[in-house]
């Protein structure tokens, strides 16, 4: 017991030395009383750091490349053979039409094609077509007929003078070749309208009208296929525009056997792996964004990912319907091609955090916003080049504020003056 209270009394005398020593420590390093501590100085060291500032924007992924595929040409589905969401490779089928109906309009568009050429070819050889020789043959015909009167009226007028004929007869024979006479004059004017078929506007009609036959049947395609196939690899999705996964006009939706209309949109397919970032800006930040500027991204479906990109367009005009007080504008965010792994975990319309560089230097000058001043339009700072250097004002540019400060040009690595105490 008596060991146990020696014992004691040493730690206890050891604890109060200890407090001595500690108490003379603080005492000669506290100033004497009645001097004031020695204030800090007004002057800011600065050297050049690297500063990255971004704007945060949330959008959602979107493809960057949909492609609508349509109806070829009027016709029924004989088969369908994807369905929405399903993914596809290029040159996939995905589904075949019926090509009776095509078939029945690729006949009528070659018959139509060939009635016109043989009609531009008469134009071409009308001159010996059957048309100008029966004008020339009925010519020739009034001609002789003609002439044959004509015969017959100078043998009678001799023998009327005589009186061997009566003279009914010879007026008879004046009156035939009148009307004969006038059956040439309008044989040679039918004999020229003929040949006026063969050109100018005829020519012309039965050109266009050839042109409008080879269209046609260059439309409908004389080695067209009923099959449709994926133009690139990606995912089937509802055509855009058409809502509640309808597929059409009528609201029905795409089945096997349904009447469909050429240009009608039928599926869409989207490349999943080229894919950008659509996102909302407010117009208060509009004009710190340029197209160019290096985005990270992040998203609460890939968390252990991050994708990098850049700012591809930005919107011009507001958009519609936004419930927010200030107008929002549209920007696009383009990412690189996506690999195999990262399409795995990566999909369209998933949530994605941007964060826009909107500016980045790796040697900037950071000032206290205090230390600028300005003066009739130029800001000026009070700056040395080292502590014991003579004090100089200089201009500086002013850029964007960072958290302690704002960067300017125009400086050089060195203290800057601050007026009032810079700490608390």
């Amino acid at each position: 017991m008596t060991e146990f209270r020696v014992h004691k009394r040493g730690l206890l005398a050891a604890g109060l030395a200890l407090l001595a020593v500690l108490a003379i420590v603080f005492a000669w390093h506290q100033p004497p009383r009645g001097e004031p501590r020695e204030a800090p100085s007004p002057w800011v060291r600065i050297s050049p750091r690297p500063v990255d500032i971004r704007l945060g924007v949330v959008g959602k992924i979107a493809s960057a490349e949909i492609v609508t595929i349509t109806a070829p040409f009027d016709g029924n589905i004989k088969s369908l053979e994807v369905a929405e969401g399903q993914r596809v490779a290029a040159g996939q089928r995905l589904f075949e039409m019926d090509m009776t109906q095509l078939d029945m309009q690729r006949r009528q568009a070659l018959s139509e094609q060939i009635k016109a050429r043989k009609a531009l070819s008469d134009i071409d050889h009308w001159e010996s077509g059957p048309d100008v020789a029966r004008a020339r043959q009925a010519v020739l015909s009034a001609r002789l007929s003609l002439n044959d009167t004509q015969g017959k009226l100078v043998e009678t007028r001799r023998l009327y003078e005589r009186g061997i004929v009566p003279r009914m007869e010879r007026d008879a024979l004046i009156q035939q070749e009148k009307m004969q006479s006038l059956a040439v004059t309008s044989a040679e004017a039918e004999l020229a309208n003929t040949r006026q078929r063969g050109t100018g506007e005829a020519r012309q009609l039965a050109e266009m009208e050839l042109a409008n036959a080879s269209a046609a049947v260059d439309a409908l395609g004389t080695d067209a296929s009923g099959t449709v196939t994926a133009p690139f690899s990606g995912v089937v999705i509802r055509v855009p525009g058409n809502a509640n996964a309808r597929q059409d006009a009528t609201g029905d939706p795409l089945l096997a056997g349904a009447k469909v209309t050429q240009g009608q949109g039928l599926l869409a397919v989207a490349n999943v792996e080229r894919v950008n970032v659509v996102a909302k800006v407010d117009e208060t930040d509009l004009n710190q964004l340029r197209p160019g500027q290096r985005v990270e991204i992040r998203g609460d479906g890939f968390r252990d990912l991050v994708l990098s990109g850049e700012l591809e367009s930005i919107g011009v005009q507001g958009l519609e319907g936004d419930s927010q007080a200030g107008t929002m504008y549209r920007v696009v965010i383009a990412l690189p091609p996506l690999t195999a792994a990262q399409q795995r975990v990566v999909r369209l319309g998933m949530s994605a955090s941007a964060a826009i560089v909107i500016f980045h230097d790796d040697g900037a000058l950071v000032v206290p916003a205090t230390a600028i001043r300005t003066d009739a339009d130029t800001r000026l700072v009070r700056f040395r080049e080292s502590a014991s250097a003579p004090e100089r004002q200089v201009a500086v540019s002013v850029g964007p504020a960072t958290q302690d400060g704002v960067v300017v040009t125009g400086l050089a690595p060195g203290y800057v003056w601050t007026p009032g105490d810079p700490r608390p």
